[in-house]
């Protein structure tokens, strides 16, 4: 099976109508194909998303027509039509898997109000997790900060951040085409941070991670924008709309607050972190 043929399928893999034969080729594929293999997986994990995140509602059996007759007749589309504007906008992803994309996409949008008011999403303070997520990927980003240790395996990034007894649980990806995680503990004002970077490719994504209470209440070392709060209350996931220097993207995992920073995508950012998030 071709890279083409596989990405042609991409979609009926996902939704499990494939049969066992061309199953089997496709995953076989998969096995061998690490760059389809990645995409693959992107696309499931931003499915995931999108079950967790937005309900199930059922339409009108003339409405599922429609939409299955729009479908078939969007795949008549040239294939020139498709390498051009789609591709420059969605660069390698496959086009049979392409609605999960759009629905993440979708979903970055929808964790913040469509116009939110300024004094809703300001977060100017030196003390907010947002500003310090930003500023400290770019300072390791341009080398000027050097992590406690780099490892290829996150067993030995939590051995590390066990032997600092950090007092919260510190969320590591065991990401397949991660090139090697970094890790570095510090404190701000008193409270204990931890920080995890991911090489993937020429691309960094980094995440800031602190004890959720330490942003709640009158006496929290930490601020957040009010949209944030909001946001995750509601959610769980928190886009920062407009930052100039990488995009931020914030969760909630248990008692642990992430802020992930990464001139990736938002969307790209999301299907990479959501996987097992609760």
């Amino acid at each position: 099976m071709t890279c083409f043929e596989a990405q042609e399928i991409a979609g009926e893999a996902l939704d499990g109508s494939l049969t066992d034969a061309v199953r089997a080729a496709f995953f076989g594929h998969l096995d061998a194909c690490h760059p389809c293999r990645r995409e693959y997986r992107l696309e499931e994990a931003a499915r995931a998303v999108i079950r967790r995140r937005v309900p199930h509602v059922s339409v009108p059996e003339s409405v599922r027509r429609s939409v299955i007759a729009a479908l078939r007749d969007e795949r008549q589309i040239s294939a020139e039509t498709w390498t051009g504007w789609w591709s420059s906008l969605f660069q390698r992803y496959p086009v049979p898997a392409l609605g999960a994309g759009i629905a993440v996409v979708l979903i970055a949008f929808l964790l913040i109000p469509t116009s939110p008011d300024d004094g809703l999403i300001r977060h100017a303070a030196a003390n907010d997790v947002i500003n310090q997520a930003a500023s400290n990927f770019v300072l390791i980003r341009d080398g000027k900060v050097k992590p406690a240790l780099t490892s290829c395996s996150p067993d030995q990034i939590h051995a590390y951040l066990n032997a600092q007894h950090v007092p919260f649980q510190v969320s590591i990806r065991p990401i397949e085409t991660c090139d090697g995680y970094s890790v570095i503990v510090n404190e701000y004002d008193g409270v204990t941070l931890a920080h995890v970077v991911y090489k993937l490719g020429d691309e960094l994504l980094y995440v800031y991670q602190v004890r959720r209470e330490e942003t709640m209440g009158t006496s929290a070392h930490l601020s957040m924008p009010q949209a944030a709060y909001e946001s995750l209350e509601r959610t769980g996931w928190y886009t920062d709309p407009d930052h100039p220097d990488c995009n931020v993207v914030m969760w909630q995992e248990g008692g642990t607050l992430c802020a992930a920073a990464s001139t990736m995508k938002k969307s790209k950012m999301m299907a990479v972190l959501a996987r097992d998030v609760q």
